[in-house]
C-alpha cells in the first residue's frame, strides 16, 4: 500500500488545513449558492409556467373546435353553428379526450346602479362549470338551480366592483341583435363571483348557462360558437388537433389549441424557458471558475507537496490525480449542500408563500414553485460533471512544477 499515490492521498487526506482552509470553504460558499439559485430559479420559472396555463386551461379547455377564424386571438366572434352530438359522441371516442362541451359567447352591456359595463357572456354547459377551478369562486355558484324563468349570472370581482354588485342583487342586461333598431332588455340575477386572476378574462368575461344565451338572442338552444375539449395530456395537444383535423372533424370547422388562441401570453410563457436557461448558465460559470481559481490556489499552496511526492518517484498524472479527486470533493460537497438548501426554500415557500406578487401583473398573489427530481438530478450531474472536467484544466501546471526548485520553494 505504500505506493506514491497512496503515500500522496494520506498527505492530503491527513492535513487538516486542506480542507478548513479559507479558499476551500469560500469554494464550498460559492458553489452552494450556486447550486441553491439554480435550483430554485428552474422551480420558480417552471412553477409560473405551470400555474397559469392550469389557470387558462380551467377557464378555456385545451383545445377549441369552431368555424374557421381569420384571427384566433379574436376571443368576439359571432360564427355560429347547430350543435352535433353524433361529432361529440366521434371526439369522446378518442382515447386521449376527456370531455367535450360546447359553448357560446354573446356580447353585451350589463347595467346596475346607474353604471354601465360591456362584457362578454361566456354560456357553458354544467358539465364544464364543474371543471372550473373552485378556487376561483369567491362567493355564490356558478350554475345555481334553475328557478322558472330566472336567469343566473356569474361576474368577476372587478365587474362587481365597478358596478357595486353582490351576491343575489339585480342587474339589467343590453344587447344589440342584428339590424334590430332598439336593443333588447334583459334582467338577471348575480348568482356569484369570481376571480382567476387573470385580468383580461376578469375584465371582460361574465358566466352563464348556454340557456342563458338561447334566452338572449332567441337563436335555439342548440345554436353554439364551438367546443371546448379537455385533453388527458395537454402537452400532446398539437399532435391530437393533427389527428383530429385528419380524421374527424368536418371541414366546415377548424381545430385550434389554446396556445393559438391566446399566442401573446403563451408565447410570453414559452420565453420563461430562456431566463431559466440563462440562470443555469451564468451560475454554473460562476462556480466553474471559482472552482478553477481554487484549484490554482491548491496546488500554488503545495507546491513544497508536489516537489516531494516528484522526488519520490510520483508522476504527473498521479498527482493531478489527487488534486482533481480533491477538488471533485469540494465540488461535490457545495452540490449537495446546495441542492439541500435550494430544495429547503422551495419547501418554505411552498408551504408558506412568504414570497409574494403583483396580481395585476403576475396573475398570481405568490411565487409559484414546481419541484421536479428530474430537473434538480440534471443540475447537479451538469455541475458535477463539467466541474469535473474543467478541473484537469489548470491541473496541467502540474507538470511545470520541477522538484528541485519546488523544494526550495517558500
Amino acid at each position: 500500500m505504500n505506493t506514491p499515490f497512496y503515500i500522496a492521498r494520506q498527505l492530503v487526506f491527513r492535513e487538516k488545513k486542506f480542507f478548513s482552509g479559507f479558499i476551500v470553504r469560500v469554494s464550498i460558499l460559492a458553489i452552494t449558492l450556486s447550486t441553491a439559485v439554480m435550483i430554485t430559479g428552474s422551480a420558480i420559472t417552471r412553477g409560473y409556467q405551470e400555474v397559469i396555463r392550469q389557470k387558462f386551461y380551467s377557464c378555456w379547455g385545451h383545445l377549441h373546435v369552431m368555424p374557421f377564424l381569420p384571427d384566433p386571438n379574436n376571443l368576439q366572434q359571432e360564427s355560429y353553428f347547430a350543435y352535433d352530438q353524433k361529432l361529440v359522441d366521434t371526439l369522446l371516442h378518442q382515447s386521449e379526450i376527456k370531455s367535450v362541451n360546447p359553448f357560446a359567447i354573446q356580447s353585451v352591456i350589463l347595467k346596475a346602479n346607474h353604471e354601465m359595463e360591456g362584457l362578454l357572456i361566456k354560456g357553458i354547459t354544467p358539465q364544464t362549470a364543474q371543471q372550473f377551478s373552485t378556487d376561483f369562486i369567491l362567493a355564490g355558484t356558478i350554475l345555481p338551480h334553475q328557478e322558472g324563468n330566472a336567469q343566473h349570472l356569474l361576474i368577476s370581482e372587478s365587474t362587481a366592483q365597478k358596478l357595486r354588485l353582490k351576491v343575489g342583487d339585480k342587474a339589467i342586461v343590453y344587447l344589440q341583435i342584428g339590424n334590430e333598431e332598439q336593443p333588447r332588455v334583459r334582467p338577471v340575477s348575480i348568482s356569484g363571483i369570481y376571480k382567476t386572476g387573470l385580468e383580461e378574462y376578469d375584465n371582460h368575461f361574465a358566466i352563464a348557462g348556454l340557456d342563458m344565451i338561447d334566452y338572449l338572442t332567441k337563436r335555439g338552444a342548440d345554436s353554439i360558437n364551438g367546443y371546448e375539449i379537455q385533453l388527458k395530456h395537454p402537452e400532446s395537444g398539437q399532435e391530437i388537433k393533427n389527428r383530429l383535423l385528419s380524421t374527424c372533424i368536418p371541414e366546415a370547422l377548424h381545430v385550434y389549441t389554446l396556445e393559438e388562441r391566446f399566442s401573446n401570453v403563451f408565447s410570453w410563457l414559452s420565453m420563461m424557458k430562456m431566463n431559466e436557461r440563462i440562470i443555469v448558465i451564468i451560475m454554473l460559470l460562476i462556480a466553474l471558475i471559482n472552482m478553477v481559481s481554487a484549484l490554482l490556489i491548491l496546488v500554488l499552496e503545495r507546491t513544497r507537496m508536489i516537489g516531494v511526492l516528484k522526488a519520490i518517484g510520483m508522476r504527473n498524472q498521479g498527482i493531478r490525480s489527487v488534486f482533481v479527486f480533491t477538488s471533485a470533493w469540494i465540488l461535490g460537497m457545495g452540490i449537495l449542500l446546495g441542492t439541500l438548501l435550494g430544495v429547503g426554500l422551495c419547501w418554505i415557500q411552498q408551504y408558506t408563500g412568504f414570497l409574494q406578487l403583483d396580481e395585476k401583473t403576475y396573475y398570481i398573489k405568490t411565487v409559484p414553485i414546481f419541484l421536479d427530481i428530474r430537473v434538480i438530478a440534471g443540475i447537479d450531474l451538469l455541475t458535477l460533471l463539467l466541474g469535473i472536467l474543467i478541473l484537469f484544466v489548470p491541473a496541467y501546471i502540474i507538470r511545470t512544477i520541477s522538484p528541485v526548485k519546488a523544494l526550495r520553494f517558500q
